[in-house]
């Protein structure tokens, strides 16, 4: 596949880097574009990233969602496995995988055929699949310097994964036949309380606060978090025959 540059002289592609142009947040597989092999969490460690045929296993499956100014890459299989930079102070930095979420910036180079480029925060450097972007399984995927032109090995075509709706697998009330008294709808573990108790529970959740997301020029990310209390009611309902 011929590729042309979008690069001159070392300086910053405008092709096409708009950020209504980066793609949806969403689940996707990134295909290579120039062996077409698949970005794959390494099912032998759990850890490695490699280039490995296109199938349909989660651990070819990454979700992707904006945080700061860029996207993070998360596996669908191990929702702790961040793509991220591994530097072993031997060869030159490779991406794997990491508990800790990167913002990795997203560029657009074929819209239509949904084929983009994947950055360092503020480098020159970007995804590149070892070898020239061998087809051979296990290849691994560096983090190397962009090339001039633009080769292939270093473009990713992003494929949305459709996830089926979970409310096609729920059954509703109006499918549910209309007789007999019922009581007490519930959805989920309860506990019966103490007599005269209340039947509410209170539950405390930690969530990300957008506004107090700081992100450094090595890409890493510091988060500040806010506690919300989240209060939950249980009404008990008694349905009588009438007739």
């Amino acid at each position: 596949m011929s590729v042309p540059s979008t690069r001159t002289n070392g300086s910053r592609s405008t092709h096409g880097t708009s950020m209504n142009c980066n793609p949806r947040p969403g689940i996707y597989k990134l295909l290579n574009v120039n062996s077409g092999t698949a970005i794959d969490l390494s099912g032998s460690d759990g850890k490695t990233i490699i280039g490995f045929p296109e199938g349909q296993a989660e651990n070819q499956q990454w979700h992707i969602a904006p945080l700061g100014p860029g996207y993070t890459i998360c596996n669908v299989r191990n929702p702790r496995a961040y793509l991220s930079a591994i530097f072993d102070g031997t060869n030159g930095p490779q991406i794997g995988s990491s508990a800790y979420p990167t913002s990795w910036e997203i560029e657009t180079f074929d819209l239509k055929e949904r084929i983009y480029r994947i950055r360092w925060p503020n480098s020159n450097r970007v995804f590149d699949l070892r070898d020239w972007g061998s087809p051979k399984p296990g290849t691994l995927v560096d983090l190397h310097i962009e090339g001039l032109p633009i080769h292939p090995c270093q473009l990713w075509r992003f494929i949305e994964v459709e996830i089926p709706d979970a409310a096609d697998d729920v059954e509703t009330a109006s499918n549910v036949s209309d007789g007999g008294d019922w009581q007490t709808v519930v959805e989920g573990p309860t506990e019966t309380p103490p007599a005269g108790a209340s039947s509410t529970k209170t539950l405390a959740d930690t969530v990300i606060d957008a506004e107090g997301l700081r992100v450094g020029g090595n890409g890493e990310v510091s988060i500040t978090t806010t506690t919300t209390t989240v209060t939950t009611t249980v009404t008990r309902v008694k349905r009588l025959n009438v007739g």
